[in-house]
């Protein structure tokens, strides 16, 4: 599981794109052919349908702006068989604010996450999703065109919600997907969602139990604790949920305490998204995966390794931080500084 977020920031020259019959043609008119169907063109293709001034940084970045009321600028790095949108929201979030980031997590659809990064003297927050790719495989030219229009629609999906997820930070209203028809989904739609999940799960190389119709039960690879993640179908795509912690008498010092690991942990581990959802008293402290399209059996492998790793890394953490003496050495000690070790970036 890569977990290492250190990216090299290259020059950065004008990339203005828009899709042509025969390939792409620049701000200046050149065309840019794109018959090897390489994946950094196939992204380029995709960002240029749904942002505006994309820019190349060099060959596996871009910067680009989403149009969303307020301009929305966001990177999006090719790190090993990952695909990394980050956007810097600020870097003036104060404590009081960190747990509705968690609640902020909860409404959000698709791979979008608010996380926190330490900075000097304060934690900075981005706005994130993480696309796991495909290996290029020789698998004849109806694949190729399958596994490209997929990332396609990843890329499209991912855009749409990162702009629903900053004009939710932003408190404005909310705007439904919308993502081009010819892409809805990524495999068509199944007429039996719930034998489809199954049959994806089993696929992916997890063993599963069936607790409910549409209801799949997968034990994580966590060695210091027991943690089961829910597969349930959605209208449209997936969810999978893994509660770490619940409680329903948590002080404001706990709150910034969790807040401040799961944030973190978020920010370390790609895919897995903190969220709490309240209902009454009781607070459910959580990682999440959500697609908003079908996903393929290789993405649900992954989204069952990132639970794994974010449930080793802050399950047991997150039970002891419900301590008020805990929660408050635990800020006093890392405070605005970090929330994580450095150690397990290196892991």
């Amino acid at each position: 599981m890569v977990i290492d977020w250190t990216t090299d920031h290259g020059t950065t020259t004008e990339y203005g794109l828009r899709t042509t019959d025969h390939g792409l043609r620049t701000t200046s008119g050149v065309s840019v052919s794109y018959t090897s169907k390489g994946r950094e063109n196939q992204i380029a293709i995709a960002l240029a349908r749904c942002a505006t001034s994309v820019k190349r940084a060099d060959d596996s970045r871009w910067e680009f702006s989403l149009a969303n009321g307020k301009p929305l600028g966001v990177s999006a790095c090719l790190i090993e068989d990952w695909l990394v949108f980050d956007a810097l929201i600020t870097n003036r979030i104060t404590r009081g604010a960190w747990w509705d980031l968690l609640r902020l997590n909860a409404a959000v659809d698709g791979l979008s996450k608010f996380v926190l990064t330490p900075d000097e003297d304060s934690q900075n927050l981005h706005l994130r999703a993480e696309i796991p790719l495909q290996e290029d495989e020789d698998s004849g030219d109806e694949c190729a065109n399958k596994t490209d229009g997929g990332l396609t629609t990843r890329v499209l999906e991912t855009c749409a919600g990162l702009k629903a997820a900053f004009r939710s930070f932003r408190g404005e209203s909310f705007v439904e997907h919308q993502v081009p028809a010819s892409f809805e989904t990524l495999e068509g739609r199944d007429p039996k969602p719930a034998e489809e999940l199954r049959r994806l799960c089993g696929d992916s190389g997890w063993r599963f139990i069936e607790r409910s119709e549409g209801r799949l039960m997968i034990e994580l690879d966590v060695r210091r604790g027991f943690y089961q993640a829910a597969v349930e179908q959605r209208p449209a795509g997936a969810e999978i949920v893994v509660e770490i912690a619940s409680s329903d008498a948590l002080t404001e010092t706990s709150r910034q305490a969790l807040s401040l690991l799961l944030l973190g942990t978020g920010a370390l581990v790609k895919l897995a998204r903190p969220s709490i959802v309240q209902t009454g008293e009781q607070v459910s402290i959580r990682f999440e995966v959500k697609f908003v399209s079908t996903p393929t059996a290789a993405e649900l492998a992954h989204a069952f390794s990132s639970l794994s790793v974010a449930c080793a890394l802050s399950g047991q953490e997150a039970r002891v931080l419900q301590d008020e003496a805990t929660a408050r050495d635990y800020l006093a000690i890392l405070g605005a500084q970090t929330s994580i070790s450095a150690s397990y970036a290196s892991d």
